[in-house]
């Protein structure tokens, strides 16, 4: 009779999680538009990209809007195929962060050029109008630019996000909001010469709570940028945070992400590469630490695939099956927009959105018609045009 009982129990509770699983969302469905086809090369240095990009509901009408490189795109709402309003914030800053500095109803927006740091607040609803002040003057300029690696995180735990950059000869910058955003904001040197200017990603690598950093790291005098690393974020307002190797790439290390990808509670970093000229291959990998160590030196590499230069990434639950999975853009060659899908044992499937338009520090999610779902947005190297792919799963 009780095992009965408990047969009867264990139905109940086997057909209750079948009722209340969903079908994954498709990975297949999505509507492309051209936000901006008019992007000329870079006016500081020619032959130059910019790199910056993010994104929020600027003025609060329920659809996202765009922050890229000097411009704001202001989202026309509907179906957003038609003209995306386009306004100058500052014509040579770098413009990478979308974040509420002064907690007021208007957008505020972090950029940088070489050696200076600014806040830019919207006077206005139309975004037609910015007040700059400048918070930091130090000498941030790779690629001629500003910053290739930067990173939005809350590293000191509560409160609003820090902002984090990473510079030559392998340098992390954390920038902090002050109470008075109208100075100079507060900095910690998180790394001085241990990384790369390559990407940076935040996630808590050893479980106590705060976020750590996963980046490339140097060495063959500076030549290459094959390692990759972790820094452990110590709690504190101090720097050069303590480094730890997890392993070794074959290329550059360019683009990091930090995530529990086979839902063992033991995150892993992913990891693609960067390689000249287009008609070399590079890889994207997975590394695990061996038996859950994170502080080994030699997690475990898998390979998850071989393609052309992939020099964006970025991680969520895009079908909504609760497993993380993750968006790529190739940089030279076929130019695939990819989406790899996840089985929630760490192993990837392949879904092609589209092809022959670059990416460079794009592939970028975030809910652009506030539907609930993820749309992607992307912009390249050698093509600067802003391109958006709607998420059209769920229609």
């Amino acid at each position: 009779m009780v095992k009965l009982k408990v047969a009867i129990l264990i139905f109940f509770c086997i057909a209750l999680h079948n009722a209340c699983k969903h079908k994954p969302f498709s990975l297949d469905r999505w509507s492309y538009i051209l936000i901006d086809s008019t992007r000329s090369g870079n006016d500081i240095v020619k032959n130059w990209g910019w790199f910056g990009m993010d994104f929020a509901d600027g003025n609060h009408d329920g659809f996202g809007d765009i922050v890229a490189g000097k411009w704001f795109y202001l989202n026309p709402g509907g179906e957003m195929s038609s003209q995306w309003l386009r306004y100058t914030i500052q014509d040579t800053v770098d413009n990478m962060f979308i974040v509420n500095v002064d907690n007021d109803q208007y957008t505020d927006i972090i950029g940088l050029r070489c050696n200076e740091q600014f806040w830019f607040e919207a006077e206005n609803k139309e975004h037609t109008k910015w007040r700059e002040v400048r918070i930091g003057n130090e000498p941030i300029c790779n690629h001629k630019t500003s910053s290739m690696g930067f990173c939005k995180a809350d590293i000191y735990k509560g409160g609003k996000p820090e902002l984090l950059f990473t510079d030559k000869p392998g340098k992390i910058w954390c920038f902090e909001i002050p109470e008075n955003p109208d100075t100079l904001w507060p900095i910690t040197i998180i790394s001085e010469n241990r990384a790369t200017e390559k990407f940076i990603s935040a996630g808590d690598i050893d479980g106590d709570g705060d976020l750590d950093l996963a980046t490339g790291y140097k060495f063959n005098d500076g030549k290459l940028y094959q390692g990759v690393c972790w820094f452990e974020n110590p709690g504190t307002r101090v720097g050069n945070w303590k480094q730890y190797l997890i392993g070794q790439v074959d290329y550059t290390a360019d683009h990091f992400a930090i995530a529990d990808f086979n839902c063992n509670g033991i995150v892993e970093v992913l990891v693609t590469e960067s390689r000249a000229p287009e008609e070399y291959p590079a890889g994207i990998y997975l590394f695990s630490p061996p038996d859950g160590n994170i502080y080994s030196s030699h997690w475990n590499r898998s390979q998850i695939v071989v393609q052309y230069s992939t020099n964006s990434l970025e991680v969520a639950d895009l079908d909504g099956d609760r497993d993380l999975d993750f968006i790529t853009g190739e940089h030279k060659g076929s130019c695939r927009l990819q989406i790899w899908e996840n089985d929630g044992l760490g192993n990837f499937r392949e879904h092609v959105v589209d092809s022959l338009k670059e990416s460079h520090n794009g592939t970028k999610l975030f809910d652009i018609e506030g539907d609930g779902d993820l749309d992607i947005v992307t912009t390249g190297w050698f093509d600067r045009n802003i391109h958006l792919w709607i998420n059209k799963a769920k229609d």
